[in-house]
């Protein structure tokens, strides 16, 4: 995850490498070649832990203070950009947290369990907490405003809610699990990549489906629309 304010770069890793480590970007923009896409001048890690389990999803703070850290065990790490102190809540989603979305000073995370939870960073405190999916919750996005939350499941059903927890919109289309969401800046659209490959565009007040495209030949792995809103890359 990259903060363009500060440069910042975090990288997480799972598995029998379980490790967390902060980079900081050149001025000169990224550590590949444009030409060669071979990496150099490689900065020094400014920050690296061992968590105590498997890094899932990394997130900086929108005033880049913070970088959250998702870990499978159900944890989340909260590391001061600064001093890097790093704070430990455990257990906050059982089975593990999946998925992770920032906005302002509230963290919203999603689970094996299907629960949504929001909370406050700042003071650690759990505002709201329900259950949205009767599967494991695989993407969790939010609306420029931060008041609505979109987020899909194994089950393959995606869902709007607002931030009480109050279910707007069931949007159903995919023929399986669904593994990725985007939603544009200007917060009018959704798309969503599935495990069948298939991707499909929403009306992302409504509802509404626009499009849908048979993109890949396994499961979109990424989604990305460009910052006009005109383009969505996809990857599978």
């Amino acid at each position: 995850h990259h903060d363009p304010r500060s440069g910042l770069v975090a990288i997480g890793s799972g598995g029998e490498n379980q490790l967390v480590t902060v980079l900081r970007r050149a001025n000169s923009g990224g550590f590949c070649s444009p030409a060669s896409a071979v990496i150099r001048n490689t900065p020094n890690a400014v920050f690296t832990m061992k968590p105590n389990g498997d890094v899932r999803v990394l997130s900086f703070t929108d005033d880049g203070s913070r970088l959250l850290v998702a870990l499978r065990n159900g944890d989340l790490l909260s590391i001061d950009c600064h001093s890097w102190a790093v704070q430990e809540q455990p257990g906050l989603n059982t089975g593990g947290i999946f998925a992770m979305a920032v906005h302002g000073d509230l963290c919203v995370t999603g689970g094996t369990a299907g629960d949504i939870a929001i909370r406050q960073i700042s003071s650690d405190h759990e505002i709201i907490r329900w259950h949205a999916h009767d599967q494991r919750i695989t993407d969790l996005v939010l609306s420029p405003d931060g008041s609505r939350i979109y987020s899909t499941s194994h089950d393959g059903v995606i869902s709007i809610w607002d931030t009480s927890g109050t279910q707007l919109h069931s949007l159903r289309g995919h023929s399986g699990p669904i593994m990725q969401l985007e939603l544009s800046r200007d917060g009018n659209t959704l798309a969503s990549g599935g495990q069948d490959g298939r991707i499909m565009i929403w009306d992302a007040v409504t509802g509404d489906i626009q499009r849908e495209m048979d993109a890949h030949e396994d499961h979109v792995t990424d989604l990305v629309f460009t910052d006009d809103c005109t383009t969505l890359l996809s990857s599978g």
